[in-house]
């Protein structure tokens, strides 16, 4: 029997009990017999009056009697008790388990229901959405996954690679090793695909260069000269070439060769409107070094 078991016999015990010496009292201490008559006498002396009789030994077995009843009672109320303590419909216990396995299946059927509705976007939605997480920068993780969802789709073989090589630049965005790594495996894959020669390996081959430049810079400045040289790449393409080759040049510390590169290209771009943007970054980046 345990403790609240204990708790519950002791209170119906002890009511039992008050109610007996109640009884008990009543019996005992009460005057058996009639009260006696008052005075008749017309003398005004009050006539002799005989005692009531009194009990001088109570007859006790009533009251044993009853103790005995009461004892069973709290027998069977006890016996009532350990079954029903002891019935697992009465003793539920949380299944932690369980409660994990109810919350990670729910958490699976949230993450079915998203990837329903991004499903259910069309291609350049999808797109729009992977660079509207990039561009606010809070869910990198979110535009990757989209643009991975958007290369299982059918699509034509050059927006295929124009996808493969943006996933490139989120999977970048991811920062750590990791990131950087799977940003370099994706836009070098591009590459071989493509070869340095075309202009989808050439634009592959300028995002490799910012990838590389936070992990393996000598390697950046190497991909970098090589997209300078391809025959593939556009004029615009060769330009952003050697911008991005000066400035890991200053990165690796040759000042020297920097500075002729952004020289040069300041030369090439003179007269040229459409390229203010550049050039005041060249310029800044003169007065840097």
């Amino acid at each position: 029997m345990n403790s609240a078991q204990g708790a519950v016999l002791g209170a119906v015990a002890g009511a039992c009990l008050a109610g007996v010496v109640a009884w008990t009292w009543q019996t005992t201490e009460m005057p058996v017999g009639p009260l006696a008559a008052p005075p008749a006498s017309g003398t005004g002396v009050p006539a002799a009056v005989s005692p009531a009789p009194v009990a001088t030994a109570a007859d006790l077995s009533p009251i044993t009697n009853r103790l005995d009843e009461l004892a069973e009672g709290l027998r069977r109320l006890e016996a009532k008790l350990d079954r029903v303590t002891a019935s697992p419909e009465r003793t539920p216990a949380i299944d932690n388990a369980k409660v994990m396995l109810d919350a990670d299946t729910l958490q699976l059927a949230m993450e079915e229901v998203e990837r329903k509705k991004i499903e259910a976007l069309s291609d350049d939605a999808l797109r729009n959405q992977a660079w509207q997480l990039m561009k606010a920068g809070d869910d990198p993780a979110g535009a990757v996954q989209r643009l991975q969802m958007l290369l299982e789709r059918e699509l034509t073989p050059e927006r295929r690679v124009e996808i493969t090589t943006e996933l490139g630049m989120m999977q970048r965005s991811l920062g750590g090793k990791e990131g950087l790594e799977a940003s370099a495996r994706t836009l070098q894959s591009v590459i071989d695909a493509q070869g340095m020669q075309s202009r989808l390996g050439v634009a592959a081959a300028h995002q490799l260069i910012w990838t590389l430049s936070k992990s393996d810079p000598a390697r950046a400045l190497a991909v970098a000269d090589a997209a300078t040289r391809s025959a593939g790449a556009t004029p615009e393409q060769r330009i952003n070439s050697r911008w991005a080759a000066a400035i890991v040049s200053q990165q690796l510390g040759d000042v020297v060769r920097a500075r002729a590169d952004y020289q040069g290209l300041l030369r090439d771009l003179a007269g040229q409107p459409d390229q203010q943007k550049l050039v005041a970054d060249i310029e800044r980046r003169l007065r840097d070094l």
